[in-house]
This record gives structure tokens, C-alpha cells and sequence, in this order.
């Protein structure tokens, strides 16, 4: 279980650090991970104005590509999703902020 929980980390940290390297104003990234009891998958969501403006698939499709730049291998990947990326004013309407741990901003000017 040990190992679970530091996979569920490095996946908190590529994901967080791609993001941040991808943004052009500081902006906060909240995530929750969890991990699936039946299957052991990681269920992962990720709260930030970063995906202001981007559709639903277009996220989803950053975070996977994060995660494969990152050098997951194949396997790894399937061990990861669903993937649900939200906007703040998302978040707080559909009340999953109260599920999120939030990390500190980027400290990239803006």
C-alpha cells in the first residue's frame, strides 16, 4: 500500500509541475487524489483557472499528455483516471472544492 501512495504522489507532482510550466499567470492547483478500492486506480481531480476556456477533452487530454511526457510507461497510465479537470467557478458549483488539497502558487510573474 506504501507504494501506492508514493505513485499517487508522483502523480500529484507531475501534474502540478507541468501545469505550472504551462501557465502564463500565476494560478492555484488544488487536487484530490483517491484511489479506486475495487481496482486500485487513482481518481484524480484537479481544480484551477489554468483550464479557464479550455473544453472538457482538451484537459483531459493535457493532463494525460503530463503524465506520458513524465516517462509513465503504458501501464502505469491505465493505473491513473478518471481524470476530472475543473475550473474554479466549476469546482464551487458543483461543491467538489470541499474534496481538495490546495498547493501553492506558481511563483512565475505574470
Amino acid at each position: 500500500m506504501a507504494e501506492h501512495h508514493f505513485f499517487a504522489e508522483d502523480v500529484r507532482h507531475v501534474i502540478e509541475e507541468g501545469l505550472r510550466a504551462r501557465m502564463k499567470k500565476k494560478r492555484n492547483i488544488k487536487m484530490a487524489i483517491t484511489s479506486n478500492e475495487l481496482d486500485g486506480r487513482l481518481r484524480i481531480l484537479v481544480i484551477s483557472d489554468c483550464f479557464h476556456r479550455k473544453n472538457f477533452f482538451d484537459r483531459i487530454d493535457l493532463i494525460s499528455k503530463l503524465l506520458k511526457e513524465a516517462g509513465l510507461t503504458s501501464k502505469q497510465r491505465l493505473q491513473v483516471g478518471p481524470i476530472v479537470p475543473l475550473t474554479e467557478h466549476e469546482a464551487e458549483k458543483m461543491g467538489a472544492l470541499s474534496e481538495v488539497i490546495p498547493s501553492t502558487p506558481s511563483k512565475k510573474k505574470e
